[in-house]
């Protein structure tokens, strides 16, 4: 998946929480958390910053990687995780 592709699968929410009652404050509604393609790809930063530093370092280019590549890089890797997870899930 490249810039020619953007998914619009995003998973379920990552960190869902229902609404609880706190004494004295009454209902308190849930939250839908982050999607689960979002926490993929905050996971896979690390692996895309230090693939964008090793083509750095390789090519002599001695600037950091450019943040939106990186970031590119994280996303494709988190919808390749969901690709694995879907497929998974149809077994």
């Amino acid at each position: 998946m490249s810039e020619k592709e953007i998914t619009t699968d995003n998973g379920e929410s990552a960190f869902p929480t229902t609404g609880f009652d706190i004494p004295n404050h009454g209902w308190q509604h849930g939250q839908e958390g982050m999607t689960l393609r979002d926490y993929f790809a905050a996971a896979a930063l690390p692996v895309a910053q230090a693939n964008w530093q090793k083509h750095n370092d390789e090519n002599n280019e001695g600037e950091e990687p450019v943040k939106s590549l990186v970031a590119n890089e994280a996303y494709e890797i988190a919808d390749a995780m969901l690709a694995a997870r879907k497929e998974g899930n149809q077994s």
